[in-house]
């Protein structure tokens, strides 16, 4: 779910900023930068009063909010695929009688599925792999990556190394599960960004 959202408000804002002319554009494009620039880390004080005083905690929505983000990497690479997309797609959509919101669904989106894809790949497996936001903001409903580490640190009074390696493999399944059904789609990408290039 994470995973979807975070796509859907990427692809919208980097859309929204890449092809419609509006007062403040290139400011949140510099936005966008400055927010690649500076750590995450050195804002975990002030999302968790955030988180804390719109009463989120221990809650799965606090994930969804802060995985929501519409700017940083997925956004420049999304802005740069709009910008490519030949905007007389949209005029003839128009001339037929589509509104903004059926051009971005029907034209726009399915054009760009080629870079959604590997994004949408890596951010599953950043989420799945997330430690330190759940342990943050989810007490009583840990991650598995949370619970491997809990299991790790236990070791340290009964080491138990067969169980911690099939818990390892537990949880890369889902990732290896990912890559099988979308490696075409991500090879494919990586060789034409080669080509590209």
């Amino acid at each position: 779910v994470a995973t979807i959202i975070s796509l859907l408000s990427a692809s919208t804002v980097a859309y929204v900023v890449a092809k419609y002319k509006f007062f403040g554009r290139n400011v949140l494009y510099v936005l966008a930068i400055i927010v690649m620039i500076v750590p995450s880390v050195g804002s975990t004080s002030a999302t968790y009063k955030l988180i804390g005083d719109l009463g989120l905690f221990d809650n799965p929505l606090a994930l969804l909010l802060l995985y929501s983000g519409g700017f940083g990497f997925q956004f420049l690479l999304l802005y740069g695929v709009f910008r490519s997309i030949s905007w007389s797609y949209a005029e003839a959509a128009y001339v037929d009688g589509a509104n903004d919101f059926l051009i971005f669904f029907k034209i726009m989106l399915p054009m760009a599925i080629s870079s959604l894809i590997p994004l949408g790949v890596l951010n599953f497996i950043g989420f799945w792999n997330d430690y330190f936001t759940p342990f943050l903001y989810l007490k009583s409903q840990p991650t598995l990556a949370v619970g491997l580490q809990a299991f790790v640190n236990q070791m340290e009074y009964d080491a138990n190394w067969p169980a911690l390696f099939a818990l390892m493999l537990f949880s890369m399944l889902p990732v290896i599960i990912l890559f099988i059904i979308f490696q075409k789609q991500i090879m494919s990408n990586i060789t034409t960004g080669g080509l590209k290039g």
